[in-house]
C-alpha cells in the first residue's frame, strides 16, 4: 500500500502543482519547480509514512531520460551558432571559480577536516561535471565508501537549498547588475498547459523518446555489457534527439516541450524524497560546513567572473547550473528564466563538465595535498 501511496505522490504532485500555477494559486516567487522540490523533500524528511528510496531513484532516472529528448526536439541548432563562443567562456568561468573555491576552502579546512585535500577534490568534480565525477574521483584518490556517501549527501542538502533559490529569487537579484541576454529569446510559460501535454503531437513526441531511450541503451549494453556507463548514455540520447531535431515535422510537434516539463517536476519530487537531512546533519555535520563553505565561495566567485567578464544573465545561469548541477536541471532553470534556446547550450556544457570534471578534480586534489603537507 506504502509503495503505491508514493507512486501515486511522484506521479500526481506534478499535475497539482501544474493546476495550482495556471490558476494562479502560487504566489510569483513560487513556480512548480519549486514547489515539486520542496513537497518532496518535506515528505522525504517528515516521516508520515515508510518511503522506498530506490523507488524515488529509478523515478528520477528514468523522468530525466524521458524528458531529455522531448525538451531537445525543438532544438534551434542552426541559430545557437552566436552564442557558442560566450557559453564555453562562461562554462570555463563556473570551472575557474571551483577550482579557486575548493582551494581557498581546502587550505583554511585543512586543520578541521580529515582528508580535506580530498574532498575540494570531489567537490570539483561535482560542481564541474556531477555526482559521476564525484565517485570516479573519490575512488582515484582512495576515499572510503563512508566519505564518498556524506560528501554526496552533503552535496545533496546545500545543493538543494541553493536549487530552491536558483529557481526562485537569484534570476531577479543576478539580473540587476549581470547584462541581459542580447540574442533572439524563446519564451516559456511558467508552468506547461495540461491539454497541450496531453495532446496528440505529445503523444508522437513521448513514442520517439521512448524509442531513443530504447536505442540508447542497447547501444550501451552492446558496447560495455551492461547500463552502468551514464555519461555514453545520457550523450547518446542527446546526440540522436538533437538529429531528430533537425526534422522540421519533429520540431514542431505540439506538445512535447509541455510533456517534457512535466517529467521535470516528476523528477524534482522524486529527488526531493531521496533528501534525508536528519541523518547527514547527525553523522557528518563537519562535512556539511565545508560544502556549504565551498558552494556559497563558488556561487559568489562564479558571479564576480561573469560581472567582469560581461556575461549575460540567462547564459551565466544555465552555465552555472551545468556545472553544479549538470544536464538534468537544465530545463528547469531554462523555464524559470524564459529562455528556451539556451537548452541545448546548457545539456552539451553539462556533457563537457562530465569530459573535464575527472582531471580538474584529482589535479586539484594532488596539487592540495602536496602543497599542505610539506
Amino acid at each position: 500500500m506504502w509503495i503505491a501511496i508514493q507512486i501515486a505522490i511522484i506521479l500526481a504532485t506534478p499535475l497539482v502543482a501544474v493546476a495550482m500555477s495556471r490558476r494562479h494559486w502560487l504566489p510569483a516567487w513560487l513556480s512548480p519547480v519549486v514547489l515539486c522540490y520542496v513537497i518532496g523533500i518535506v515528505l522525504g524528511n517528515g516521516q508520515l509514512f515508510p518511503l522506498r528510496n530506490d523507488i524515488s531513484q529509478h523515478a528520477s532516472e528514468l523522468s530525466v531520460a524521458l524528458a531529455l529528448p522531448l525538451l531537445l526536439f525543438g532544438t534551434q541548432l542552426l541559430a545557437m551558432r552566436q552564442s557558442a563562443g560566450k557559453s564555453l567562456l562562461a562554462f570555463a568561468l563556473v570551472a575557474l571559480a571551483g577550482l579557486i573555491s575548493m582551494a581557498i576552502t581546502g587550505f583554511f579546512f585543512y586543520h578541521t577536516l580529515d582528508n580535506g585535500w580530498m574532498v575540494s577534490g570531489m567537490l570539483v568534480g561535482m560542481y564541474t561535471g556531477g555526482t559521476p565525477n564525484m565517485q570516479a574521483i573519490g575512488l582515484a584518490l582512495g576515499a572510503d565508501n563512508e566519505l564518498l556517501i556524506l560528501v554526496n549527501a552533503a552535496d545533496i542538502f546545500c545543493g538543494g537549498i541553493y536549487l530552491l533559490l536558483l529557481l526562485s529569487v537569484i534570476p531577479r537579484l543576478t539580473a540587476r547588475f549581470l547584462p541581459a541576454y542580447q540574442g533572439e529569446k524563446e519564451t516559456i510559460d511558467e508552468a506547461p498547459t495540461l491539454q497541450s501535454a496531453f495532446s496528440l503531437g505529445a503523444g508522437k513526441a513521448f513514442a520517439l523518446s521512448l524509442g531513443i531511450n530504447a536505442v540508447s541503451l542497447g547501444l550501451a549494453y552492446l558496447l560495455f555489457g551492461n547500463l552502468s556507463h551514464s555519461v555514453f548514455i545520457i550523450l547518446s540520447i542527446t546526440t540522436l534527439s538533437v538529429a531528430a531535431s533537425l526534422i522540421p515535422s519533429v520540431r514542431n510537434w505540439p506538445g512535447g516541450f509541455e510533456l517534457g516539463e512535466l517529467f521535470l517536476l516528476l523528477f524534482c519530487v522524486a529527488l526531493g524524497l531521496q533528501a534525508d537531512f536528519k541523518s547527514l546533519l547527525s553523522n557528518g555535520f563537519d562535512v556539511v560546513v565545508f560544502t556549504a563553505v565551498a558552494l556559497s565561495l563558488t556561487i559568489v566567485v562564479n558571479w564576480i567572473l561573469a560581472w567582469l567578464f560581461r556575461i549575460d544573465r540567462d547564459t551565466m545561469l544555465i552555465a552555472s547550473t551545468a556545472g553544479i548541477y549538470g544536464p538534468a536541471f537544465i530545463g528547469q532553470v531554462a523555464t524559470v528564466i524564459g529562455n528556451k534556446r539556451l537548452i541545448f547550450t546548457g545539456v552539451a556544457l553539462g556533457l563537457l563538465g562530465y569530459a573535464a570534471g575527472n582531471y580538474l578534480g584529482i589535479g586539484l586534489a594532488l596539487a592540495l595535498k602536496y602543497w599542505l603537507m610539506n
